[in-house]
């Protein structure tokens, strides 16, 4: 029998050599304390850095969520008081939210409010949402990844973005049924290229002609990898208020 989709989420700063301890000062927030060290082996390269994470987690591993949009919402809300130092690292491409989302059912959806996606802007940092399989027991996985080697993993070429907006609130299959068809969409194979040239179309295509949330139909063709959102993106969406759809399928 195939289990629910879970997630993982997490916000991650990676500095180098400094020691992640002076982090819980400056941020006002306890965070977990990694040194990431490892040799190069095949196609991965060597590492050697210090990480501050948040949240802490238990000694058994990553916290699963059933909902990507609650974790997000939970952290982002512990972490207000910290946006202006957090937005600083953003800036310099070490702070960043790692979600993973372990799928045995496509297709599935990660659905950010925009109310969310304001909160999220506000921290400034990019946003990172890859996808990975649990178990070799889904009938669609190609390999088994585990959740603690996921960020090791390759980033999958085989990834496919289609853009519309449409209304907010609607359930995975009435987006995919309601939708246009393929062939009226510009098909892109690197997320933020598309999302921004959606994001241009706004004017073209008044909001209250064509909804309030932006909708990316993401076709996966392997089984790690997905979209990173850019603050500026989050911002433009929050500036708009919008928010976004997410729809993961396998093609």
């Amino acid at each position: 029998m195939a289990t629910p989709d879970r997630f993982t989420c997490t916000l991650r700063i990676d500095i180098d050599d400094a020691d992640p301890a002076l982090l819980d000062v400056e941020l006002g927030v306890q965070g977990d304390h990694m040194h990431i060290a490892r040799k190069a082996s095949g196609h991965r390269k060597a590492l050697d850095f210090h990480r501050w994470e948040y949240p802490v987690e238990p000694a058994s591993g990553h916290t699963d969520w059933t909902a990507l949009e609650e974790a997000l919402a939970t952290h982002a809300g512990a972490l207000r008081g910290a946006q202006r130092t957090l937005s600083r690292y953003g800036a310099l491409g070490q702070a960043y939210w790692w979600c993973g989302c372990f799928h045995d059912n496509p297709p599935s959806m990660v659905y950010l409010r925009a109310e969310l996606v304001k909160a999220l802007a506000g921290i400034g940092v990019h946003l990172h949402i890859d996808n990975y399989f649990p178990s070799s027991e889904s009938a669609f996985a190609p390999s088994t990844p585990q959740p603690e080697e996921a960020d090791d993993l390759p980033a999958a070429a085989g990834h496919a973005y289609r853009f519309w907006f449409d209304e907010p609130g609607k359930k995975i299959n009435a987006y995919l049924v309601d939708g246009p068809s393929a062939e009226g969409l510009e098909t892109w194979h690197q997320f933020g290229e598309g999302l921004e040239h959606a994001l241009t179309r706004i004017n073209v295509a008044p909001l209250a002609e064509s909804g309030n949330v932006v909708v990316c139909e993401h076709i996966q063709f392997a089984f790690d990898g997905g979209p990173v959102i850019e603050p500026i993106a989050l911002k433009r969406l929050a500036e708009e208020g919008m928010g976004i759809a997410i729809l993961w399928k396998l093609a």
